[in-house]
């Protein structure tokens, strides 16, 4: 796992966020938390090309992972889904994050999905929530999700469609 701690910052960035997202991003969030951070946005697709050649994320199509002659720059689009190869990979990379960067990273994918374009669920922004320590947010956010839970299924479409 060497590997890990030896790679270019902004591989090292794209890796970390997808540790603390739980394993797998989509571009289009990867973009929003790129953004947030100040990096070079020509900087991130090239860093994903990395992550991939060094065999830490690969790519998730529709049908499952992406076939592995494929040629991924083709597929690079804003839906696209990234995990880790392999979990431990995923294990090592969130193991090795200092904790005031945790909660960074948290802080910044919690902007990022509580935007009005990604509209995460309540559940995953108290998660994030949580993770920072703002723990009255977080309640908060569980106490929504559960109350949602708990609605009918007629009740639960009609504020899906007011998200």
């Amino acid at each position: 796992m060497d590997a890990l701690f030896k790679q270019e910052p902004d591989v090292k960035l794209l890796v970390e966020l997808c540790a603390i997202m739980g394993g797998s991003l989509t571009m289009n969030i990867a973009k929003g938390a790129w953004a947030l951070m100040g990096a070079e946005e020509d900087k991130m697709q090239p860093a994903l090309m990395t992550a991939m050649k060094n065999k830490m994320l690969t790519s998730l199509s529709s049908k499952g992972y992406a076939p592995a002659g494929r040629d991924r720059k083709s597929s690079i689009g804003e839906n696209l889904v990234f995990s880790f190869v392999h979990l431990r990979i995923g294990d090592v990379a969130i193991g090795s994050i200092l904790k005031q960067r945790k909660k960074e990273l948290h802080d910044i994918c919690y902007e990022v999905l509580s935007s009005e374009e990604h509209n995460a669920p309540a559940e995953v922004l108290g998660a994030h929530k949580e993770a920072v320590g703002d723990v009255k947010a977080a309640a908060d956010f569980f106490f929504m999700a559960q109350n949602f839970n708990n609605l009918a299924p007629a009740e639960r479409s009609s504020v899906e469609s007011r998200r």
